[in-house]
């Protein structure tokens, strides 16, 4: 049996979204060797061991990405004539005859639940086009319960043909962590790690140290992630804070230099207004590090008992969770501890059953 994937994600993204991606065509073949695999991206990718087809994008055509996920690849995989088609992120497949099986993979419902965090184009197409995607997929790959619990309550789309899952963390390799020249600061820092996006509320982390960080002047504040969109009120709260100089963000990290930001840190705090996963938390537990996380979607689920959660809009109670962190090395020992066992129920429990796959082929 042929199996193509549709790697858009991974060729456009450098965020979350690519790794899961890497990571589930790696669990996919791992999982299945008695079958043919392929994968259609924007350009080639030298991680990726199977047979590529290269469908460039041209940034200087408007709308071309979309384009050539409604068009151009719909004829190319007709031509390949797969037995199954997974896309790797929400849009598609499209335009296939019915003796090609389609698998979609769901990451968050973001763009139709909040989508005062999204732009209006991308609201538009999920609202317009995911609710016949989903309805001619053969089943659907979801990054978490809680996405899929969104998915079955917003989309009426029925759990059993609802996969979960889970991401692993994608460690770098030993010559990426000896490559690198990046140095993380010498003060204790709580590390955020994210796109700077507003879905990330990271206004309310910089009110959060503005509260605290006079009273603890030795403690700084690291934001490392891409740019984003929609950041006007993280800027406007940046440029108004006393505290600026204790900020660091950083932009985009490589994967070697974001293991030693996560290596030296002094906690992570994830203030996420959503996540369908929220990668960062499960990174942080790899590294024993103590959680301050908001109480929202799936980040209660990935961190468990290894976390001390706030309301998302309630900044005075994550400055009290800082507070209690820096002042009090038993409850932060304790965190660590409780991290550290979370980690490893991760990595001993999580189980990824990918037979499904196999038998769309009686179908």
């Amino acid at each position: 049996m042929k199996i193509i994937f549709l790697g858009d994600s991974i060729g456009t993204q450098r965020a979350g979204i690519h790794y899961y991606g890497l990571q589930l065509v790696q669990k996919i073949v791992e999982s299945l060797p008695a079958h043919e695999f392929g994968i259609v991206l924007p350009e080639h990718n030298p991680e990726i061991e199977m047979e590529q087809f290269i469908v460039p994008v041209h940034n200087w055509i408007p709308y071309h990405l979309r384009f050539r996920q409604l068009v151009t690849i719909p004829m190319l995989v007709r031509k390949i004539a797969p037995a199954v088609v997974i896309e790797l992120a929400h849009f598609g497949p499209f335009f296939l005859p019915d003796s090609i099986k389609r698998i979609t993979v769901i990451h968050d419902l973001t763009p139709i639940s909040h989508p005062q965090y999204h732009d209006k184009l991308s609201t538009w197409m999920h609202r317009w086009l995911l609710p016949g995607i989903l309805n001619a997929a053969h089943g659907i790959i979801v990054n978490s319960a809680h996405t899929k619990r969104d998915l079955a309550a917003t989309m009426q789309v029925s759990t059993e043909c609802i996969h979960v899952v889970h991401p692993q963390i994608s460690e770098p390799s030993s010559k990426e962590l000896t490559a690198e020249e990046f140095k993380p600061p010498k003060q204790p820092y709580f590390l955020v790690v994210g796109t700077m996006e507003a879905r990330k509320n990271h206004e309310c982390i910089l009110q959060a140290f503005d509260v605290i960080a006079e009273k603890h002047p030795k403690h700084i504040l690291v934001f490392a992630g891409q740019p984003g969109w929609k950041t006007e009120a993280f800027s406007t709260r940046l440029s108004s804070s006393k505290y600026q100089s204790r900020m660091l963000i950083t932009g985009y990290l490589s994967r070697g230099n974001l293991w030693k930001l996560y290596e030296h840190a002094f906690a992570l705090i994830q203030a996420s207004h959503y996540e369908g996963f929220g990668l960062p938390v499960l990174e942080a537990l790899h590294f024993s590090l103590p959680l301050l996380l908001s109480n929202t979607a799936s980040l209660p689920e990935i961190a468990g008992e290894a976390a001390l959660y706030f309301a998302p809009r309630d900044h005075l109670q994550l400055a009290t969770h800082m507070d209690t962190l820096i002042q009090n090395d038993i409850i932060c020992q304790d965190l660590r501890k409780k991290s550290c066992n979370r980690y490893l129920e991760w990595t001993t429990n999580v189980r990824s059953d990918f037979s499904f796959i196999v038998d769309l082929e009686r179908i």
